[in-house]
């Protein structure tokens, strides 16, 4: 199928980046983006590291987010209820996603949506040994389970 978008006629100062107080830098009207602390975002497309080692993780905890990092990767001991998530970014949507490196058995459920962040709350449920795909609305201020469970 050809591309049919006309080709968009580009002024080099659009593009010409500027630099963020922390370190970062955005271009081409906010596009393309840079929060300074690694990770990189272009129109919906966006970039990050993965964290290095499988995180414990238990009842009622939340789920940490590191710097630098698309990828969370968590392993509970056994099925745990009232997970919350941070709040993602205030001006941004993101994707992350969640590794459950454990068991199938070894579920990590949310808390309810007003606790959890996450919209459909407790029933969202995350199988061990399969990766999640969640995305962050920040208009809505919830995060959305994308798409039904595969493993």
């Amino acid at each position: 199928m050809a591309n049919s978008n006309a080709p968009k006629v580009v002024n080099d100062l659009q593009l010409a980046p500027f630099a963020t107080p922390d370190g970062g830098f955005f271009a081409d009207a906010g596009n393309i983006f840079s929060d300074g602390a690694g990770n990189f975002q272009c129109g919906t497309w966006s970039v990050a590291q993965s964290t290095a080692a499988a995180v414990a993780i238990a009842t009622g905890n939340t789920v940490a987010l590191l710097p630098n990092s698309g990828v969370v990767r968590l392993a509970p001991a056994a099925a745990v209820t009232g997970i919350i998530m941070p709040l993602g970014p205030a001006t941004r949507n993101m994707f992350l996603v969640i590794v459950v490196t454990t068991a199938a058995a070894n579920t990590v459920t949310f808390a309810a949506v007003g606790t959890s962040f996450v919209a459909g709350g407790a029933a969202v449920s995350l199988a061990g040994l399969a990766a999640h795909l969640l995305y962050w609305d920040s208009v809505a201020q919830l995060w959305y389970q994308c798409g039904p469970l595969a493993n």
